[in-house]
């Protein structure tokens, strides 16, 4: 059992490029969640769940608006 577990730990998973933007999502969501309710002084004035989603498309969106763009210069480029 600890073998396994340490198996998981020690030896890296390969993904394929869906894999690595799907993995995109929760990370943009757990910063956008502890940055949201860091900043709202009061979370009852605006309803916490709409902040947050907003803010997380907008993370998303620029994200993958700033990969595509690397992306493409460095199609050009080469």
């Amino acid at each position: 059992m600890i073998a396994c577990v340490c198996a998981l730990l020690t030896t890296p998973l390969s993904l394929t490029g869906l894999g690595r933007m799907l993995l995109l999502l929760p990370l943009c969501l757990s910063v956008s969640v502890v940055y949201k309710t860091i900043k709202c002084e009061d979370l009852r004035v605006k309803p916490l769940a709409l902040a947050v989603g907003a803010l997380w498309l907008t993370i998303i969106i620029g994200m993958y608006a700033v990969g595509v763009s690397l992306w493409l210069l460095y199609t050009l480029l080469s």
